[in-house]
């Protein structure tokens, strides 16, 4: 399972494409309407409860941009 943090135009493209790509994605943002619209449109679990994926298996990934951190 890949949870996506950020439903907006880069984190709602990516677990977008993770779901056609058949991959079990939960989606989490604290805009409602926004985890509706996205809910609704990848056919995958949403919200904007952390704790409702307690015990749940994730797969923990990341990726480095390379800008600079103060």
């Amino acid at each position: 399972m890949h949870l996506v943090i950020g439903l907006g135009p880069i984190g709602g493209n990516i677990g977008a494409h993770l779901a056609q790509l058949g991959q079990e994605v939960y989606g989490y943002d604290f805009n409602a309407e926004r985890v509706r619209e996205w809910s609704d449109e990848t056919q995958s679990p949403a919200g904007s409860d952390l704790a409702a994926l307690a015990g749940r298996p994730l797969t923990a990934s990341t990726s480095r941009c390379g800008w600079p951190t103060r």
